[in-house]
């Protein structure tokens, strides 16, 4: 930590600790592993909906997760990737945005965050208040 500092707590989910450990070993640090460290992982995104018998593929539960999935997925991408991040894009973005389908019903909240995860991932911005990206998920008509 005296290396690089703390994690970015804007971050929130998904992709904070792979960012984390790039930009560590980026930096000179080594990465060690300690057998007694535990922690919890929140897997309740792909659980299925009440009266579904399992996940849709692909789908976001609560939909709100979708941008700060795919934001910090684009943030670690463009990291690891380095100079061959844009073809990596794509081939990736075409297959994010093909989520939607598993969205019926949510359709534009969906594609409005995942525009706006990429635009904020290509800005690296990551200071986004939660109650806009809450809101970006509202279902609107």
């Amino acid at each position: 930590m005296r290396r690089i500092g703390y994690p970015d707590p804007d971050l929130f989910i998904y992709g904070d600790d792979g960012l984390y450990t790039l930009g560590l070993t980026k930096s000179g640090g080594r990465i060690g592993f300690e057998p007694g460290v535990r922690f919890e992982h929140d897997l309740t995104t792909f659980v299925p909906k009440a009266g579904e018998e399992q996940a849709q593929r692909g789908r976001f539960i609560p939909l709100w997760k979708v941008y700060y999935y795919h934001r910090n997925l684009l943030l670690l991408y463009r990291m690891a990737a380095g100079i061959w991040f844009w073809p990596v894009m794509l081939v990736i973005l075409p297959k994010w945005f093909s989520k939607v389908r598993a969205h019926q019903g949510e359709r534009r909240a969906f594609l409005r965050l995942m525009g706006r995860a990429v635009l904020d991932g290509l800005r690296r911005r990551t200071h986004v208040p939660h109650a806009e990206v809450l809101e970006m998920a509202r279902t609107k008509g």
